[in-house]
């Protein structure tokens, strides 16, 4: 206040995580201090250096900077008994002269890092020059004990830096003052430090597993929504509407049909009034006829216009309404997704949904999110009741709570370490069929499986044989090179066509590869449904596809090239997010069904982390993002041998990332939950 001239404040995060705080005092301008310039000039003269000799010495180290941020004119430097001291001579770079934001600046980030990058003067003047720097690791800024701003910096400054205590072989402190051209003092920092780089961690490969864990929700009160929230129900059957009418006297149902455009929706949703809780319930398309797992293949794709795209498009008409900018909550139920109990039957159709919803909590975190995954064979308004399922507290990741056998339990994954090897389902000289085998890591699985076993591959791909896909399979090493024959994996006649091929000239196939993938990233906000419908259908129609065609040809083995993103579901990838889900959980139930007198094929998934020299995301641009996140590139031999480790042992399902030692593992667990 004016009183104490004095303010504190933090800097923190919608978790209440501070980030930053600190304590701002106003001064008297009398108690502005001042440099004798002259004096300083006299004393500090061991030495000088040139601004080219300053960045010159900084490239050496590997900082490299643009013309704006070359301030740095000369640099006085000097080894006085304790410590030495540094008079540098900074001004706004030229290219900046022109600029009008100039003046909108009190503290210059142009001159104040040239304060900064002038602290390369303590180093001169510890070795009496800058010569030999080449090689030496750069030193980064990482601490500043206070920052006194007396005024607003001027276009040409004066920096006296000096030791601040003692310093170690990695750590420097200093203290500088930035004073104007009358030695009016216009900034002081104390106790600015920097640290050495070390060498950078190396990057360590880590097997993970999926695991189902029992899971207690945290207590959660009052229930929400309440009664008094404007609650809208989508898709709920009769007895479940009821129920939740009875909860939430206030509640409106809304009928969504598949059919239902972006523009329909967002016309219901106007007439419906406003929105402070979204249910949306999942339709029930299950068959429980004699042969339920064909019944539900032959309507798989179908019914994702009533599952995921339906969801789609509400996201996107509660976006054209500016929910975008509202607190919103949600509650989505979903049947049997996943098989959580060992001999569980999955219904995958709308695990795909879960996907979704898991990239659109991090696309809009604050709205909350509550998924939860019931028995099939639960009543409506049975066990357990809708007011238990209202009391789940919202999930910040949008993963997903499943209720079995009175229990509630979550999936996470968690590292491994490879067990004994057992033999490979792999056979000598056998006949591969690879969809999407053009793409880099389907020609490095491709490449291994000639060369070790002399197998014969087949790759199917949506485009013709142009130079590119050619020049891959040139690339390959063995003999005979992959036959490519150009199919649409997504139409079943295609499909039927390239197996008929294959069957010709090959007279079985011995085993299929899934490796297709439409990678097209974009935030829901600006995805519209085609690009949505594409990257979605490179799963789930494929998937469809891949088992009615080849299920009669009774392979040995099926693999399923799946993402980490089954589990991260990160943001700007909802459309793979919700492939991926669907693909894990579709796999998972595909061998189940295949398996059923006790002799079906090896049914396998690879959930696999970031590829950075082969695959879809191998531009410069996007491993710098992953290496910023401490995440490193799977090589193609360390990717080979972390899938025979899935192979040759007994679990089905295996993840494997490779990420800096000193970055935090991948978490998937909520802490809203709690183990027992």
């Amino acid at each position: 206040g004016e009183e104490t001239q004095r303010i504190s404040f933090q800097i923190f995060s919608k978790a209440d995580k501070i980030h930053s705080q600190g304590l701002i005092q106003y001064r008297d301008e009398t108690q502005i201090p001042r440099l004798d310039l002259n004096a300083l000039r006299q004393r500090i003269n061991q030495g000088r250096l040139e601004g080219r000799e300053c960045y010159q010495a900084l490239r050496d180290a590997g900082v490299l900077h643009g013309p704006a941020l070359q301030g740095v004119q000369t640099i006085r430097y000097a080894k006085f008994n304790p410590s030495p001291q540094v008079l540098a001579r900074i001004s706004l770079p030229a290219c900046l002269g022109d600029d009008p934001e100039t003046g909108r600046f009190v503290l210059h980030p142009s001159l104040m890092d040239a304060a900064l990058q002038a602290t390369v003067g303590i180093a001169a003047a510890t070795q009496g020059s800058l010569g030999g720097r080449s090689g030496q690791k750069p030193s980064l800024p990482f601490a500043l004990e206070s920052l006194d701003i007396l005024g607003p910096c001027t276009s040409n400054m004066w920096v006296w830096i000096r030791e601040s205590g003692q310093n170690g072989k990695t750590v420097q402190k200093l203290d500088l003052d930035l004073c104007d051209e009358m030695g009016t003092v216009c900034v002081r920092m104390k106790g600015f430090s920097s640290r050495v780089l070390e060498n950078r961690p190396q990057a360590k490969l880590t097997l993970m597993a999926p695991v189902w864990d029992v899971a207690t929700p945290a207590p959660h009160a009052p229930a929400r929504p309440s009664p008094k929230d404007r609650t809208l129900v989508i898709g709920a059957g009769p007895d479940l509407r009821r129920a939740i009418g009875q909860c939430l006297p206030n509640c409106v149902s809304l009928e969504i049909h598949p059919k239902d455009s972006i523009a329909e929706i967002n016309r219901k949703f106007k007439e419906s009034g406003p929105i402070e809780h979204l249910i949306w319930v999942a339709p029930d398309h299950n068959s429980r006829g004699q042969n339920p797992w064909d019944e539900q293949l032959a309507r798989m794709i179908e019914v994702q216009e009533a599952g995921v795209i339906q969801v789609f498009r509400i996201i996107k008409a509660l976006l054209e309404l500016d929910y975008a900018y509202q607190d919103l909550a949600w509650t989505v139920l979903t049947r049997q997704t996943h098989a959580v109990l060992k001999k569980e039957t999955a219904h995958p159709a709308h695990a795909a949904v879960h996907g979704l919803m898991g990239s659109l909590a991090k696309e809009y975190p604050h709205w909350k999110i509550r998924l939860i995954d019931i028995e099939l064979n639960l009543e409506a308004v049975g066990d357990p009741p809708i007011q238990k399922i209202f009391t789940i507290p919202f999930n910040s990741r949008g993963d997903a709570l499943f209720y079995r056998k009175e229990e509630w339990f979550k999936q996470s994954i968690i590292p491994i370490e490879p067990g004994p090897a057992g033999t490979t389902p792999y056979r000598h000289q056998g006949v591969y069929v690879v969809i999407g085998g053009a793409g880099g890591i389907g020609a490095a699985w491709s490449q291994h499986m000639m060369q070790t076993y002399g197998a014969r591959i087949v790759w199917l791909g949506r485009r013709p044989l142009d130079d590119t896909i050619q020049a891959r399979l040139d690339a390959l090493e063995g003999d005979p090179a992959p036959v490519y024959i150009r199919a649409d994996a997504e139409n079943r006649q295609s499909l039927e066509k390239a197996r008929q091929q294959i069957k010709q000239r090959f007279g079985r196939i011995d085993g299929l590869v899934h490796s297709a993938i439409s990678l097209l990233d974009q935030s829901l906000n600006n995805m519209n449904e085609e690009r949505f419908r594409a990257g979605l259908s490179a799963k789930t129609d494929v998937c469809v596809r891949l088992a009615e065609v080849f299920g009669r040809d009774d392979p040995d083995l099926v693999l399923f090239f799946s993402s980490m993103q089954s589990f991260g579901k990160m943001a700007g990838q909802s459309n793979y997010a919700a492939g991926c889900v669907f693909k894990d959980a579709f796999a998972r139930q595909l061998a189940r069904a295949w398996d059923t007198k006790g002799g079906g094929p090896v049914v396998k998934i690879m959930n696999w982390g970031y590829w950075g020299s082969v695959g879809v995301v191998t531009d410069a641009a996007y491993r710098d993002r992953m290496k910023q996140a401490g995440v490193g590139s799977i090589e193609p031999a360390e990717g080979i041998e972390a899938l025979d480790v899935l192979l040759q042992g007994p679990m089905d399902q295996l993840g494997l990332v490779k990420m800096v030692e000193n970055h935090k593992k991948p978490a998937h667990t909520d802490p809203a939950m709690e183990q027992k």
